[in-house]
């Protein structure tokens, strides 16, 4: 169930304990002025850098009370009872539980210590993310045709045909590209295309990673990357990502990871070291159902395609680790099965065979090639296990390819099938 607090409660009945702040104190207004005096604050007030803190603590307190435990070495968001599930942003809750009954309870409990609740009822519409399941297939479609209808707006696409790829190049900085136009807010339009790219649209992963880079200084090429993404979306403005859950007799996890070696190399000026960056791409997913993506540039310089795609593996590792002790600890809450967390496997999948075959050689070893590595990189390997591994895949299969490169049509259709669940007959589906 989906709560919404509404109105903060009074902090002056607060102890300063519970506050955990600093006093404030602000100059006396006008009509007010008393020389040599100022104004104490009572009670936290919208705006203040102190007010989220004090508000979250005060909120946390209370579910203390009724005896929430806070999963602080996960997610201090997530709050976790016997019998309830409770995940927090801001002042908007998230409530899970096996039994309804006990969502109106801890609801009750929470109104009895004075907290001002608002019911807005299931999930469906969560920060603006349409939730609609089936339960004739079983699967769960996720869609924000609002926010992409003012996309396609703001960039003036509502004349322009649709495209099949949201990017057909590989961006980058020219000092003789013409300017700007200025048609449209360029960051504002960068900020709304990540929104819908880390909820519902994840394909869209490298044509936004790569015209995020020029928010700050856009030329003519950087402003028609974006009007492109916005005649994909167009013909693609209602749909949205299809889950499909893996029939549940065991949990297990895939992360499939993948780099584009110097990506950059002989577009950008040769003297910015940016110019021989590669980029990261990978996607992980439990039980079939993509959780976690990403497409970036690689902090580090990255000497060879192996050392790029090592690079990829110690940057996946970062996510995916965290990401298994969240979905242990919510396996549990929910009453999983021992059985079924004991046999919790993560596979990463890797399509280059030297990366692969580095990864897999026992701790402290390694190859003539690869001695230099930085300890950043090497770190993960100690993580390894029988339940933790890293196994080749073919390139063809590899769903990270979506996020390090421009593709055609062809692979960008399959690749978007598998991860989003789309079918090209699909009405409105390109």
């Amino acid at each position: 169930m989906h709560v919404d607090i509404d109105t903060p409660p009074n902090f002056d009945q607060m102890t300063p304990q519970e506050q955990r702040r600093q006093d404030v104190f602000i100059k006396m207004p006008r009509g007010f002025l008393n020389p040599g005096k100022v104004l104490k604050l009572r009670k936290s007030l919208y705006g203040l850098k102190q007010a989220p803190r004090i508000w979250f603590n005060h909120l946390k307190n209370k579910l203390e009370l009724l005896g929430f435990i806070q999963c602080v070495d996960v997610d201090q968001c997530l709050f976790v009872s016997e019998k309830v599930i409770l995940l927090c942003y801001v002042d908007d809750c998230l409530l899970y539980a096996k039994d309804p009954a006990h969502i109106q309870e801890v609801i009750e409990q929470l109104r009895a210590q004075n907290m001002q609740l608002e019911e807005e009822g299931t999930v469906k519409g969560f920060l603006g993310v349409d939730i609609k399941p089936n339960e004739v297939d079983g699967t769960i479609t996720l869609t924000q045709t609002g926010l992409t209808n003012r996309i396609i707006k703001a960039l003036g696409c509502d004349d322009l045909p649709s495209v099949t790829t949201p990017a057909d190049t590989i961006l980058h900085k020219d000092e003789d590209e013409d300017p700007a136009t200025g048609d449209f807010n360029y960051d504002s339009v960068i900020g709304m295309i990540w929104y819908l790219y880390g909820h519902s649209r994840s394909e869209l992963g490298f044509a936004l990673s790569q015209a995020s880079r020029f928010t700050h200084s856009p030329c003519r090429s950087h402003e028609l990357a974006l009007i492109r993404i916005g005649q994909y979306l167009k013909g693609t403005r209602k749909q949205g990502m299809i889950l499909k859950p893996a029939k549940f007799d065991r949990l297990f996890m895939d992360c499939h990871v993948d780099a584009d070696f110097q990506s950059l190399h002989g577009k950008e000026p040769r003297n910015d070291p940016v110019s021989v960056k590669s980029r990261t791409g990978f996607i992980i997913s439990i039980n079939h159902c993509p959780i976690v993506w990403s497409s970036k540039l690689q902090d580090s310089i990255a000497l060879s395609t192996m050392m790029a795609e090592y690079y990829a593996l110690s940057t996946s590792m970062r996510d995916f680790l965290p990401l298994r002790n969240l979905t242990m600890t919510v396996a549990k809450a929910v009453g999983i099965p021992d059985e079924h967390l004991s046999t919790f496997k993560v596979t990463c999948w890797e399509d280059n065979t030297a990366a692969e075959t580095l990864v897999n050689l026992d701790p402290g070893q390694s190859t003539p090639r690869s001695k230099f590595y930085d300890i950043k990189v090497h770190w993960f390997r100690s993580r390894l296990s029988k339940d933790i591994q890293v196994k080749r895949i073919d390139t063809k299969e590899q769903l990270a390819d979506i996020f390090t490169k421009p593709l055609p049509e062809e692979p960008l259709q399959r690749l978007r099938k598998k991860i989003l669940g789309w079918r090209v007959s699909e009405p409105g589906c390109y």
